[in-house]
């Protein structure tokens, strides 16, 4: 049998797994093979159970990298479950802390909260009672709506609409404003649900939130008769806090 061949083989099979896992705990396996960290080393004398010892160590390899796989699954895990508990806290904490013009109505609890990120789409229109002066109006919103863990919960719209990915909409009419802590933000609203529909997330929601704005206002400079239709899209996010009649 060629012990320098095998011995070389399982030696450089090692190597390549040690450099794989990177694992500093891995050093006490090396203890009795020195020489195996580098397959180019030589050794005097090569065991007649040089094989059966050599993979007694890789199952210990082996075992060692699943351990680790394993683990890091579990942290990973942990994570999430952790994002998800901290997510539903600060929609607590928003709904607790809004001005109290934007409280939702009594007998109602917070059901669901997501983060919003797109645009305000804002057209440069004539004003009703001087058609002679132009303004940016608001068109309508136009966003991504996610949950606390990134999850994506649906899109918001025209109408105002909030659309769930079940097919479930509520359509909001807006009652109170307050405007924020940030003056270059749009203001934070408190609606009533004009209307509903579908089965899903959204079919039972009785008031909504815009909380915590950033970004989204109209151009400071405004818009004159040049500009008439034509359209700006100015990036916004906000938290979106929707309630439903306490059961």
């Amino acid at each position: 049998m060629d012990h320098n061949g095998t011995r070389e083989n399982l030696a450089r099979r090692t190597h390549d797994l040690l450099r794989s896992l990177s694992v500093p705990t891995l050093a006490p396996f090396l203890a009795d093979w020195p020489d195996l960290a580098d397959p180019r080393a030589s050794a005097p004398h090569i065991d007649q159970d040089f094989q059966s010892q050599f993979q007694s160590k890789e199952r210990h390899f082996v075992r060692a990298e699943y351990l680790m796989k394993e683990r890091s699954i579990m942290v990973a895990a942990s994570g999430l479950l952790i994002a998800a508990m901290a997510g539903l806290a600060n929609a607590d904490d928003d709904a607790t802390n809004a001005p109290e013009a934007l409280k939702a109505p009594a007998g109602q609890v917070l059901a669901l909260s997501a983060h919003a990120a797109g645009v305000q789409i804002y057209a440069c229109t004539a004003d009703k009672d001087d058609p002679t002066r132009f303004s940016w109006t608001l068109k309508a919103p136009e966003a991504a709506l996610r949950d606390k863990s990134g999850k994506p919960l649906g899109k918001h719209y025209a109408g105002p609409t909030w659309e769930a990915t079940d097919g479930s909409k509520v359509i909001g009419d807006v009652v109170a404003k307050d405007a924020g802590p940030n003056s270059a933000a749009i203001p934070w609203l408190l609606l009533r649900a004009k209307s509903t529909s579908g089965t899903g997330v959204f079919s039972a929601v009785a008031s909504i939130q815009r909380l915590r704005t950033v970004g989204g206002k109209a151009p400071a400079n405004g818009c004159d008769q040049a500009q008439s239709g034509k359209e700006t899209r100015v990036p916004y996010s906000a938290e979106y806090l929707f309630y439903t009649a306490q059961p």
